[in-house]
This record gives structure tokens, sequence and C-alpha cells, in this order.
């Protein structure tokens, strides 16, 4: 009778989009001891899995709406190779994303395939996860959407409004090509307005050690002041090893040139010419 009664409201679960609450009541009446269940225990498990369901739906419209580029990325699938130069505890502390919530910074550096861009959006969504809104940017994408505020105040403090909503601006690529005179003033802003009031946090990726950045920026006054207001409230995590691309527990081929093939039985050739589905 209850399980009927289930069903009856199904329509109404559905319409009022809590189909968390239907499809733990219809678990539940599959149960054998259901019968015996105190209404208030069963009445909380649906709404216990409604709220997980709303929470689930939330992060994934979250993570999306931040351009995360790697938006499955989950600390629990991060590779601590020895030679990737990667602490564990480390990781693990920032993923509980204490130093969002003090304001603080990450850098992290390597050469290309190291995964810098892959473990800061490990980062990223795990600060999502918790609550905190993040959005990222290639540097230049970034530079270029800020620059067309430039020409209208009102279009600037617009931009300026957006960007200080996230609690998490990550900029991939940093140091990649040379910077404008305009793109440095504009990146001194952008950095500026996150570190006043409290601060918000930024995570910087880039194949350049942090020592060449001012190189990367061009001009030893706004360098400097880039720098000096990001770099020293920064963890900075520098990747080591091999591309891992290259890695076989990445997807790498572990044969690429098929050294390590026999061929068994009759030849490619032969079944070519007798097989017509190789024509």
């Amino acid at each position: 009778m209850m399980s009927r009664s289930v069903m009856d409201l199904k329509d109404v679960y559905l319409e009022q989009c809590a189909g968390g609450i239907l499809m733990k009541a219809l678990e539940l009446v599959k149960l054998p001891n259901y019968q015996s269940l105190d209404p208030v225990e069963f009445l909380y498990e649906c709404l216990v899995s409604e709220a997980a369901r709303r929470q689930t739906r939330k992060v994934a419209t979250r993570i999306k709406k931040s351009a995360c580029f790697y938006p499955d990325a989950c600390i629990e699938n991060t590779l601590y190779a020895p030679d990737r130069n990667l602490n564990r505890r480390l990781i693990e502390r920032l993923a509980g994303c204490d130093w969002i919530r003090n304001g603080e910074h990450c850098v992290i550096t390597g050469a290309t395939g190291s995964g810098k861009t892959w473990l800061a959006s490990v980062l990223m969504n795990s600060a999502i996860r918790a609550g905190f809104r993040a959005k990222y940017y290639r540097v230049n994408d970034l530079l270029l959407e800020y620059a067309e505020s430039a020409s209208n105040t009102t279009l600037r403090a617009s931009k300026k409004k957006q960007l200080n909503r996230y609690h998490l601006l990550m900029i991939d690529e940093f140091g990649l090509g040379g910077l404008t005179a305009n793109q440095r003033a504009d990146l001194l802003e952008i950095i500026n307005e996150r570190t006043r009031e409290g601060g918000k946090s930024v995570i910087v990726t880039s194949v350049f050690p942090v020592d060449v950045w001012a190189s990367c920026i061009g001009d030893v006054s706004f360098s400097d002041s880039i720098l000096d207001r990001l770099i020293h409230r920064a963890w900075r995590l520098n990747l080591e090893g091999p591309s891992m691309r290259s890695r076989t527990e990445c997807g790498a081929l572990e044969d690429p040139y098929g050294k390590k093939l026999k061929f068994q039985g009759e030849r490619l050739s032969d079944r070519h010419l007798s097989n017509p589905e190789f024509d």
C-alpha cells in the first residue's frame, strides 16, 4: 500500500524538482522491514537524499560556470609519483581551502605537460565544492576581456565588480607572450583589486619559474608592483618529472612503435587480399 502511495506522488515529486525524495522513497519501500520504519526516520532519509542531490547539481552548475579547464579533476586522482616533487600533505591542505579563506594565493610552475593546469583545476574544483565562487581564464583571454571595458568607466566598474565576486581567480599560462603597456597596467589593476579589503585569492600557472616573471611582465615598475602583491602571500608548487602525457598511467601508449607486437597467423597483406572489408 505504501509503495502505491509513493508512486502516486511521483508527479508531485518531479513537479517540485524533488527527484531525490522520490528515488530514496522507492529505495526504502523495497526494504523487507520498511513497514517498521519510523515515519520521521523515513522522511529524514528522503530529505537528506534530496539535499545531497541538490548540492551535487549546484556544484556541477558552478563548475560549469567557472569554465574550469578540467571540470572532472579531483584530489583523489592526483598522481603522487616520486619524480613529480608533490607534497601530499601540502596538496591536501590546499584542497581544504583555508588559504582562500585567508585571501592567500597559489603559484604553480613547471615544464609543459607537468600537470600544472590539472592540479590548479583540482584546487579550483575543491574550492567550488566548499562553496566558493571561482573562475578560470587564460591570461590572454582575461586581459583581452578586461581591455574591452577600457573606454567606458561604467563598463570598467562593472567588470571589476564581476571579477571581485569570485573568491578564486585562476590565471593560466602566465608568461606566454609579451605584455603591452596597457596589458601590464590592466594586470596590475586586476591583481591590486584582489589584494584589497581582505583579499581575494588567485591561482597562477606558468611554464616559467617565478625568478623570471619580471622579464615576462617587461617593465620594472609594473613587475615589482604585481609580484610584490602576489608572490609574498602565495603558496608555491614547482612540478617536476616527465610530461604527464608521456606516462602510461595517464593514458600514454606503453609501446608506441609496436616493437613488442608479434604477428600471429596470416599477415595483414594476406587478409587484405582475401577480405573485402579492407577495400
